[in-house]
């Protein structure tokens, strides 16, 4: 039911602002995305799900508010260009407020997102910007400050709604109002220097930045890296050897290369073609001279930049599935021809990329079931209950504290409310340390 409402909140969301082609081409691809999907599954409890969702949200949105970029009489070519500043203010508000809640549910997630949107903004600005000026378009840095101070807000009230009044503190592992200062930081900065790159006629000399602006934006940039120079582990705990060590343990937390090592190249296969979709964008980016640089161009800067983290870090692709997924709506609008083409050719590409590539994934799963056969990684949920329920017996009243593995003692001390001594929470390395001393 939750996937469902996703689907239908984003798609509906996209058919309001791109048309119904846009909005079948987001709905199939949620569904047949593996990595997004996967989130979602029914023994797969945890809030991945819900930050792709989220993310999904910021990035659709800040393609909808044209990455600062709107055009007074749209013309073919201009790519959803928002017609009127007001419609990409809206949209500023809706990624915000999703970035907001990704902040909450992940920053470790969400951060990265926020800060290469702002990036690919930024460069396209610098690098299309005084054409598109120069060819009607309209530069709105109002956009991005509004985006900036909305999602420093929310987030910040996200932050003291779970931690206020008894757990404030310096923990930047998690959503803190220092990342909430960054955004507004970033986001102003954003505004100045793609308002100046923007400016004035090609050739024409640069404006001159208002350093009472530059100043401050820059000092909150800088205020998460130094208080975590300043704090150590203390602030920022995957700075203590012993937890930087445990990603070597955690598939998530492992190089694509890694990943192949241990489980063979079909592991990541379904990832690396993925990549492919920035191939097309690359080119249509290379022969289009007009305003599809500017949303097609940011989005796709963004999301070769999610790819490189994720070859580095596999828990990346969860959140690059966002990017593609937006990248690929925007690579088919930017193809010529009436809106019943493009939406042929959306159809065509949500059934080779996704419809298809689901088919497989649910006829497979469908065989299963009517063999009785249960994937290895359903049944650890059962596995972890009845161990819970066995131990429980064992000893009716009082607490049990359980030592096991990371990966079992989280699932066995829910079901059986336990304490336990060591799981690959942050909040636990202390356990975690302990469980691996005794073990």
């Amino acid at each position: 039911p939750l996937f469902f409402a996703v689907i239908v909140l984003w798609s509906g969301w996209t058919v309001r602002r791109a048309g119904v082609w846009a909005g079948v081409l987001l709905a199939c691809a949620l569904v047949g995305h593996q990595r997004f999907q996967e989130a979602f599954a029914p023994t797969y409890v945890d809030h991945h799900g819900l930050v792709s969702a989220a993310i999904l949200g910021l990035v659709l949105g800040a393609a909808f508010m044209g990455f600062g970029w709107w055009r007074p009489a749209p013309v073919a070519g201009s790519l959803l260009l928002p017609d009127a500043p007001a419609r990409a203010r809206r949209a500023a508000l809706v990624s915000a407020l999703s970035g907001a809640v990704a902040m909450w549910l992940s920053a470790a997630s969400t951060l990265p997102a926020i800060a290469l949107l702002g990036c690919g903004g930024l460069a396209v600005a610098g690098w299309h910007g005084r054409t598109a000026q120069a060819g009607g378009a309209r530069f709105d840095p109002g956009v991005w400050r509004l985006w900036g101070r909305t999602g420093a807000i929310a987030s910040g009230v996200c932050y003291l709604i779970e931690y206020a009044p008894d757990h404030l503190g310096w923990r930047l592992e998690v959503n803190h109002p220092l990342y909430s200062l960054a955004w507004w930081g970033g986001a102003e900065l954003v505004a100045m220097l793609a308002e100046a790159g923007a400016a004035g006629a090609p050739g024409a000399g640069r404006p001159r930045l208002d350093l009472w602006r530059l100043i401050p934006a820059l000092g909150a940039i800088a205020v998460p890296p130094v208080a975590i120079l300043i704090g150590g582990p203390a602030t920022f705990l995957p700075g203590d050897p012993f937890v930087s060590e445990l990603r070597h343990f955690v598939a998530e937390s492992r190089s694509l290369p890694a990943m192949v090592r241990e489980f063979g190249v079909s592991a990541v296969g379904y990832d690396l073609i993925g990549t492919l979709v920035v191939i097309p964008a690359a080119l249509v980016l290379w022969r289009r001279r007009d305003d599809t640089r500017l949303v097609l161009g940011a989005l796709t800067f963004t999301t070769v930049a999610f790819l490189l983290l994720a070859f580095f870090v596999m828990r990346w692709w969860v959140v690059a599935s966002t990017l593609q997924i937006t990248l690929l709506i925007w690579l088919v609008a930017a193809g010529s021809g009436s809106p019943r083409w493009r939406c042929t050719v959306s159809l065509v590409a949500a059934g080779v990329l996704f419809v298809f590539p689901a088919l497989l994934r649910i006829g497979r799963e469908h065989r299963a079931n009517q063999q009785r056969s249960a994937d290895a990684g359903d049944l650890f949920q059962p596995l972890y209950r009845d161990l819970a329920a066995t131990l429980r017996a064992t000893q009716p009243e009082g607490d049990i504290i359980l030592l096991t593995s990371p990966n079992a003692s989280a699932g066995i001390s829910y079901y059986g409310r336990f304490r336990s001594l060591g799981t690959l929470f942050w909040e636990n390395a202390p356990g975690l340390r302990g469980a691996a001393e005794i073990l």
